[in-house]
């Protein structure tokens, strides 16, 4: 889980962000907010299994410029991009508890 401090996103971050994201697919802990679910509905193209998938493509990158620091969770919400297998640009936030992953919301940037 990458760590929870504010500051500049480094290349070191980065990566411990991509190692966090697979660890968290590979041992199946994490999960959709009740926010991302509904966006998933309305923006009805991007399927939950679409976003699993974009997470574990190699092709998938980190928007650092996009990532925000809460301070009320003291914890970094994190912009991962990537596009759908029909080819949309597809934008994930995402964040880390203790425990899990947590996908907060998509965003299908082609609509």
């Amino acid at each position: 889980m990458p760590k929870k401090t504010k500051g500049k996103p480094t290349k070191k971050k980065t990566d411990e962000l991509l190692s966090a994201i697979e660890s968290a697919l590979e041992s199946k802990s994490y999960y959709f907010t009740t926010h991302a679910l509904e966006r998933s509905r309305e923006r009805r193209n991007v399927s939950e299994l679409q976003v699993i998938r974009l997470l574990r493509s190699k092709s998938k990158y980190h928007e650092p410029k996009k990532d925000k620091f809460s301070d009320d969770f003291e914890s970094w919400n994190y912009s991962i991009r990537g596009k759908s297998a029909d080819g949309d640009n597809i934008r994930i936030i995402l964040s880390f508890d203790e425990n899990n992953m947590l996908i907060i919301t998509v965003i299908n940037l082609n609509e």
